[in-house]
């Protein structure tokens, strides 16, 4: 999460710390709270679809909604997420994965590029293609350097 950004952090369930200064980089107090949120999410940030997880103790709130720079819309309901400065150019969010999102992870790094007056060069791969050849790749280095039947024992019998 993005909890560290913001202005303060209060925590008295992992860390029993009280109320801490964060960095102030965003105006986001957050609230640890006993129970953990842990979903999935869907919603829109700059005019893409984000995908992504939400897993975290601690409850960020924006001083305003005009901060947030995600919008939740999906079976939890619509609601805003994260938060930016006040042009945009650092933003935090609570949803781990969104840049797995090809057209979002795109846009994103269009917009941090015109921001800096910076050419980029846009892949046009996948990242589950990629991430599924990293996979395959890993499974041949198993296949070519791991004896298959030792393996399978372990697997069966546990460790001698």
């Amino acid at each position: 999460g993005y909890q560290m950004l913001g202005r303060r952090i209060v925590d008295r369930v992992e860390s029993d710390a009280g109320t801490v200064d964060g960095l102030g980089w965003l105006d986001v107090t957050t609230v640890f709270e006993p129970t953990k949120c842990t979903r999935q999410r869907r919603g829109l940030a700059l005019g893409a679809t984000v995908t992504g997880y939400e897993i975290h103790h601690g409850r960020p709130t924006p001083a305003s909604s005009d901060l947030s720079w995600i919008t939740f819309c999906d079976d939890h309901g619509g609601e805003a997420e994260g938060a930016s400065d006040n042009d945009g150019a650092l933003r935090g969010t609570s949803l781990h994965g969104l840049f797995e999102h090809d057209d979002f992870r795109r846009r994103y790094l269009a917009d941090v590029a015109v921001r800096r007056g910076k050419q980029v060069a846009m892949s046009t791969g996948s990242f589950a293609a990629a991430r599924l050849a990293r996979f395959d790749a890993i499974a041949d280095a198993i296949e070519s350097h791991v004896d298959q039947g030792a393996l399978a024992a372990l697997i069966a019998e546990g460790a001698p």
